[in-house]
Order: C-alpha cells, then sequence, then structure tokens
C-alpha cells in the first residue's frame, strides 16, 4: 500500500472523530480496496458495511460513533439525561430517536435501542454539537417523564431535580415542550412534590 494514500487516509479519519464511510474514501478519489487493506492489518475496524472506525483513535465518547452509524438518529431520553448529567444512572445502551416508519439496520457493537417519535415529538428540541445530535435538555426531561413507565420514577424523580439545580434551566421552555408532549400535567405534579 503506498505510505501517502495511507496517512490520507488516517488523515480523513481524525478529522471525522475516528469514524469514517467509504463514501468519505471514495470522495477524495482512493479506492476503497485500501479500506480492505487496512482492515486487514488492523489498522481500522468496520463498524458495519460502508462505515469504519480508526482502531488507534482515542475516540473519548462513543455518542459521535452511535451518531455516525444512524445518521438520522437522535440521542434521547437516559443516554441525553446522562450526557447532561441529570443522572447517575449509566444506561446499558444507547437510546436513539427516529421518526416512526423509519428502517434501520445497525451494529450489535455499541448497544443501541431505538424509540420511535412522531414527526413533531421527533424534530422538537433537536440541537448539534461537536458532531452529536441530541435533544435539548428540556426535551430530554419531557421525554423522561413520557417514558417514566419504562424507565422508572426514581430516575425520573432524580433527572427533575438535578434539572431544577442547574442555573442553565428554561423553565418556560420546559412548560411549552411538556404541553406539545402532552406531560404538562405529569411534570406540575411532579414540579409540586419536588420544589
Amino acid at each position: 500500500m503506498k505510505k501517502e494514500i495511507e496517512k490520507r487516509i488516517i488523515t480523513l479519519f481524525i478529522q471525522n472523530d475516528g469514524i469514517i464511510r467509504t463514501k468519505d474514501i471514495t470522495d477524495e478519489k482512493i479506492h476503497n480496496t485500501y479500506l480492505k487493506k487496512l482492515e486487514e492489518n488492523g489498522t481500522i475496524q468496520k463498524i458495519k458495511r460502508g462505515l469504519y472506525k480508526l482502531n488507534e483513535y482515542d475516540n473519548e465518547d462513543e455518542l459521535k460513533e452511535v451518531c455516525k452509524i444512524i445518521p438520522n438518529g437522535v440521542i434521547c431520553c437516559l443516554s441525553a439525561a446522562s450526557f447532561y448529567e441529570l443522572t447517575t444512572h449509566n444506561p446499558a445502551y444507547y437510546t436513539i430517536a427516529i421518526p416512526r416508519g423509519t428502517k434501520i439496520k445497525f451494529p450489535e457493537y455499541p448497544p443501541i435501542k431505538l424509540t420511535y417519535f412522531s414527526q413533531n415529538e421527533y424534530t422538537l428540541g433537536i440541537i448539534k454539537s461537536d458532531n452529536i445530535t441530541i435533544y435539548d435538555i428540556e426535551k430530554t426531561v419531557c421525554d423522561i417523564i413520557r417514558f417514566r413507565k419504562r424507565i422508572g420514577t426514581d430516575i425520573m424523580k432524580e433527572v427533575i431535580q438535578n434539572y431544577l439545580k442547574r442555573k442553565d434551566k428554561n423553565i418556560t421552555k420546559l412548560i411549552e415542550y411538556s404541553l406539545k408532549l402532552r406531560v404538562a400535567k405529569q411534570l406540575k405534579t411532579y414540579l409540586d412534590v419536588l420544589v
């Protein structure tokens, strides 16, 4: 393998947080057989068809990897609450929101659980930060309330309490989202108890 081409490919990996698609290589006019050679010599790892990870790259946050695996997905629920440090609970899998009716194939690792939202629920509160697509903190709190039976009321209470302690909280936005997501009554109940 030509060393210059290998260096170009490694540079592409570094520029893309250690993860690239086959399309990224072919867009640079590099034949995709070089990916197979790099995989064979242990430099990179195939995550799924068309998606590769640089083995030596120290990627501290798998969230970026998850966002590349499911491009239309949005980090939500406990994964988002953990990201915002609203909970001490460490989820065993990444929860990703996608629009209803979307079909997705994903690898065994990292562990991913899909949550299907209506178009209005899906688009509300999406933010993109450092190559991570995630719901904002207020949408996250509302989603935790919506899925409290699945997540558990203890975790939900912890999330609400930690949200209320934050200096960057936006109660007006939280109430607005709770009305749109039809959890205003539940939010009011828990706010009355916790405040």
